[in-house]
């Protein structure tokens, strides 16, 4: 029985990240095997790291340092060539 549930459709962000060649690999043969995408694999993944109780605690004392996604309006004002950072990108789900 696979750790993970089947795939829901829901509406999804965008965040960038660097990753070692061996996990990333690990990663999309663990999505094959439980016949999902990586996209999904990731985000189960990230999920259980958020029920950690001290990064919940955290979360509550700290909602001003929470990354934003990022809209149009932020888009304009910061202009075409601004680092989006920790800025999270909403796409549209597939």
């Amino acid at each position: 029985m696979p750790l993970l549930k089947p795939q829901e459709k829901i509406e999804y962000g965008e965040f960038k990240c660097k990753l070692p060649v061996d996990l990333i690999t690990d990663i999309a043969a663990y999505a094959k095997a439980i016949d999902s995408d990586v996209n999904y694999v990731m985000e189960q993944a990230i999920k259980r790291l958020t029920t950690d109780k001290d990064f919940q605690t955290w979360k509550e004392k700290n909602p001003d340092r929470l990354a934003k996604p990022a809209t149009e309006s932020t888009k304009n004002k910061r202009g075409p060539k601004a680092k989006q950072s920790n800025q999270l990108k909403a796409v549209s789900a597939a």
